[in-house]
């Protein structure tokens, strides 16, 4: 059975996508929240509490347009889902006397797309969801009757008087390798393929900490261990020169 069976098409590759999460940030405020890979030997503790979202961090996840933030969550919504099935079939196999299922999926293709799902979604997090995904649990654990409207939640936000604001415009970046939609094509988009563009200008400020620098060594450490399984997956290296994705 071909893994392209198991493993379902998305639309935005997590490897060719922009780095705007400082590792400081991810590990000590975002993955917490994020129900990221349990065998990534880097992944904090989870979380259950209320994120500790910002103005700060509210005014950058507003760089990123719109449109961006619904097509990773509809790729993650696919990747999960896909997860999950594919857990439920590994159990059922364990303890079924049969080799394989009745699509003619045995164990190992099982377990190697799980491991590419896994390695796919966490690629995205790190990249960039996680910012999405903690705003939404935020939100989400912020909803009340006296504050339903989401401007009213900005607007009780905890604020930094010393922050400045990004460099980017609301709804200026298009950090992934997906075509915007015709009505954005002539806007003054800031796209993942267009030449010499600095994405560090772009970067979130950073959150760093001893537990974090250790948490990425023993990254690291294990990094050749599943190279194997991350070789599956489109390497993201080009020189610059990348063009814009076909329409």
């Amino acid at each position: 059975m071909s893994l392209a069976s198991l493993v379902p098409s998305i639309q935005a590759d997590p490897a060719l996508m922009a780095q705007l999460l400082p590792w400081g940030l991810r590990y000590n405020i975002l993955l917490p929240y994020c129900e990221a890979d349990p065998d990534d030997p880097a992944a904090p503790s989870p979380r259950t509490d209320c994120p500790p979202w910002t103005a700060e961090l509210e005014a950058y996840h507003a760089t990123v347009h719109p449109d961006v933030w619904a097509i990773l969550r509809a790729d993650d919504y696919l990747d999960t889902s896909a997860i999950r099935q594919i857990r439920l079939r590994i159990e059922a196999l364990k303890q079924s006397p049969r080799r394989a299922t009745e699509d003619g999926a045995c164990l190992d293709d099982l377990e190697v797309a799980l491991d590419l799902l896994e390695t796919r979604r966490l690629l995205r997090l790190d990249s960039l969801y996680a910012l999405d995904v903690v705003r939404d649990k935020y939100f989400f654990l912020k909803a009340s009757p006296s504050l339903p409207d989401p401007d009213h939640v900005v607007a009780q936000l905890p604020r930094d008087p010393s922050f400045k604001p990004p460099t980017a415009g609301a709804g200026s970046l298009w950090p992934i390798y997906v075509a915007p939609p015709p009505y954005l094509i002539k806007s003054d988009l800031v796209c993942f393929w267009h030449h010499g563009v600095d994405w560090d200008q772009y970067k979130l400020p950073d959150c760093p900490s001893a537990k974090a620098d250790e948490a990425l060594a023993r990254r690291s450490l294990v990094a050749l261990v599943r190279d194997g399984a991350e070789k599956l997956l489109p390497q993201a290296t080009f020189d610059g020169g990348l063009v814009g994705p076909s329409r």
